[in-house]
């Protein structure tokens, strides 16, 4: 079974809770942080990501954008999912010092990319290279080609995930990991907490 061993039925809860993230991916992540909806849970997960638009200053831009155009209620919360893999450093400390300006926004990065995020739901492995990164995930979901089946994220692997990524975020003073690593489990954390 998928993320739906999380769901828990609010029938007295009149406000939604919306986690707003954008992201670099547009096809992974949301498939991954849609997992996260449901009609029967408090969590809203609203995913913002464009074509050909997906370095750091875009997601960035886009965030401002949505939160300067709806913006947030008491409870919501906004995050960017980027990863390391080309991106200029200055590119990801700008996302890091939005991040900073506020207890409603967050920033979850991942190294040499989201998949990798994926991948600690089956292992806690380093990977040498986007590639070895893809080709591991491999050995666990055959058949991955950036869309994903939600069967392959149990409460358990889940769970999991947050244990391997927290074993490897070793130096958790660093806005972002600067080797094979992810900060994912804290915007995930947060999401399984609300539901």
């Amino acid at each position: 079974m998928g993320i739906s061993r999380f769901k828990r039925p609010a029938p007295f809860r009149r406000y939604r809770q919306l986690f707003i993230i954008a992201t670099e991916g547009i096809e992974t992540e949301e498939q991954y942080f849609a997992l996260f909806n449901s009609d029967s849970t408090i969590v809203r997960v609203k995913c913002l990501s464009e074509r050909n638009r997906t370095s750091p200053e875009y997601v960035l831009k886009r965030i401002k954008k949505y939160i300067q155009q709806e913006g947030l209620r008491k409870g919501d919360f906004a995050w960017i999912v980027i990863d390391t893999d080309s991106w200029k450093t200055a590119d990801i400390k700008e996302c890091a010092l939005w991040a900073g300006t506020s207890p409603k926004y967050g920033l979850a990065v991942s190294s040499p990319k989201f998949e990798y995020w994926l991948l600690l739901h089956f292992r806690n492995i380093a990977v040498r290279s986007s590639k070895d990164c893809t080709d591991k995930l491999k050995h666990h979901i055959p058949d991955y080609d950036k869309h994903i089946n939600g069967n392959h994220f149990t409460k358990d692997r889940i769970r999991n995930a947050i244990t391997n990524a927290k074993a490897r975020d070793v130096n958790r003073k660093e806005a972002w990991p600067t080797s094979t690593g992810t900060t994912v489990y804290q915007l995930v954390e947060q999401l399984i907490k609300n539901i």
